[in-house]
């Protein structure tokens, strides 16, 4: 019995962490997402009525909650980029403009085949509401999260910057895919 015990905590964990991950939330909300979902079920197996299987089982509910949120606002955040400047936003609501002063960097996503973020230089860049009204963000770094076969990207924007511009002109402002 304690092998089936012990089973169906590692696949309840695994689910959990598995959901976590395609949702794209945290490390951070993952752990707690699995945790609170192994402490439901082990207040389910030992027969726990009450707020002794209620409060593990909303803290499951909720943040499971939680990942089907992020998982809305990761699908809804769209990124352009081109070989002198980014964009990342949700176009019906805001959207991010920052300049490129140096090559992005990839890191890969350990747990997603052909996955990976894409890391941009600290820069100042702009924020236009869906009302048009603009404000200045301050530098920092931004990252394109949890895109597509990154490395194509790098290696388009890298073509891009050496391919000559319109009328052979040499700036570089070709757009990337």
């Amino acid at each position: 019995q304690a092998w089936q015990v012990a089973a169906a905590f590692g696949a309840v964990v695994g689910v959990a962490t598995a959901v976590a991950r395609a949702a794209g939330v945290g490390l951070a909300t993952g752990a707690l997402s699995a945790f609170a979902a192994a402490l439901a079920l082990a207040a389910l197996l030992t027969g726990q009525r009450g707020a002794a299987l209620l409060c593990p089982a909303t803290a499951a509910a909720g943040l499971a909650l939680l990942a089907w949120a992020r998982w809305r606002q990761h699908r809804a955040t769209r990124y352009a980029v081109t070989a002198t400047e980014a964009t990342v936003g949700q176009p019906e609501r805001y959207l991010i403009r920052f300049p490129q002063r140096a090559p992005p960097v990839v890191v890969v996503d350990r747990f997603g085949r052909g996955l990976g973020d894409v890391v941009f230089a600290p820069a100042e860049g702009s924020l236009t509401t869906r009302d048009g009204v603009v404000f200045r963000v301050p530098a920092q770094a931004r990252r394109f999260v949890r895109v597509a076969d990154p490395e194509r990207l790098l290696a388009a924007l890298a073509g891009a910057a050496r391919a000559p511009g319109p009328a052979g002109a040499e700036d570089g402002a070709g757009a990337a895919t």
